[in-house]
C-alpha cells in the first residue's frame, strides 16, 4: 500500500513537471517578441500547475520526489558542466547551493500549496480534504 502511494507520488511529480516545463515553452513561444516571454512563461508555468495539481489531488509526497529530483538535476548540470544559470561560479558555494536549493522549491511549490490550503480548508469545515475539493472531484 505504502510503495503504491509512493509510485503515484512519482508519477504526480512527473505529471507537474510536464505540465509546468510544457506551459512555460507554449508562453514563451506564445510571447516571443515580448522582452518579459520568460517571466510569463514562469508564472504561467506556476499558476498552470497550481490548478492541474489541485484538480489530480497531488499529494504533498511528489513535493519531496520533484525537490529532491530538481536538486539532482541542478547539481548533475552545475558538475558536468552544463549550466542553465546566468554566470555560474567556477565551484559549489553556500549561497550558489542556497539558490539551487530555492529554484527547487519554487519548481515544486504549487503541489505545497495545494496540500497546505486544502489542509487549511478542511480543518475550516471539519471535513476530510478529499471532501473540500467540491462536487464531482471526491473519489
Amino acid at each position: 500500500m505504502t510503495m503504491d502511494r509512493w509510485k503515484k507520488s512519482a508519477i504526480d511529480a512527473f505529471i507537474h513537471a510536464a505540465v509546468w516545463l510544457l506551459t512555460y515553452h507554449i508562453m514563451v513561444a506564445l510571447a516571443a517578441d515580448s522582452p518579459s516571454k520568460a517571466v510569463y512563461g514562469i508564472l504561467s508555468g506556476w499558476w498552470c500547475t497550481l490548478y492541474v495539481g489541485y484538480v489530480l489531488k497531488i499529494d504533498i509526497r511528489a513535493f519531496l520526489i520533484l525537490l529532491l529530483s530538481v536538486l539532482l538535476s541542478e547539481l548533475a548540470a552545475f558538475y558536468s558542466g552544463w549550466n542553465f544559470y546566468h554566470d555560474p561560479p567556477s565551484e559549489m558555494s553556500c549561497d550558489f547551493a542556497l539558490t539551487m536549493f530555492a529554484i527547487g522549491v519554487g519548481f515544486a511549490s504549487p503541489i505545497l500549496v495545494n496540500g497546505v490550503v486544502t489542509r487549511i480548508l478542511s480543518w475550516f469545515s471539519g471535513r476530510t480534504a478529499v471532501e473540500t475539493r467540491g462536487p464531482g472531484l471526491s473519489p
